[in-house]
């Protein structure tokens, strides 16, 4: 996403990208600073309150006793963590797109670990040019080693040049 904002007779040029895996998704904005630096800001985020919930709400057999499957119950596990991944891709997707439109602006740029990555795709879907998913697993980095992370700074002058024309 980027809107502009005029400083003296220089525009600076606001962006936003955000870092998503299986387990939460960061938003941060992203501006030019003296030095052809840049400044990213965390501005909001969201975990993943579907994992673990099948404990919430089934019993766990494992444990329970000489009648418990721990087979069934471990080939169904792969299952769980499956729906829990494509229930967040879709809170995730719906999440995004909302920023997108609340910021009113041409891009953000997503950088997804590679096994979230598919699933975010997939439940993105239209997203009218807005938004731009990248795999790369950049969930564990702070803004300001975002900032100097060299995957970031391709995509955020990209994202500068675009906005320039």
């Amino acid at each position: 996403m980027e809107t502009t904002s005029h400083i003296g007779n220089a525009r600076q040029h606001l962006h936003w990208i955000a870092t998503v895996d299986e387990r939460h998704a960061t938003l941060f904005s992203c501006t030019m600073v003296p030095g052809k630096r840049w400044h990213i800001e965390k501005k909001n985020s969201t975990q993943n309150t579907w994992e673990n919930s099948h404990e919430m709400h089934r019993p766990n057999t494992l444990g329970g006793g000489s009648k418990t499957n721990s087979v069934q119950h471990s080939g169904s596990f792969g299952h769980e963590k499956d729906e829990e991944n494509l229930r967040f891709a879709r809170e995730v997707g719906t999440w995004l797109k909302d920023a997108a439109k609340k910021h009113a602006s041409e891009h953000i740029c997503i950088f997804a670990a590679s096994r979230f990555l598919g699933l975010l795709r997939k439940e993105m879907g239209s997203h009218d040019g807005r938004i731009d998913l990248h795999e790369c697993e950049l969930t564990h980095l702070q803004p300001q080693e975002l900032s100097v992370h060299p995957t970031v700074l391709a995509a955020l002058d990209r994202l500068n040049i675009a906005a320039s024309k």
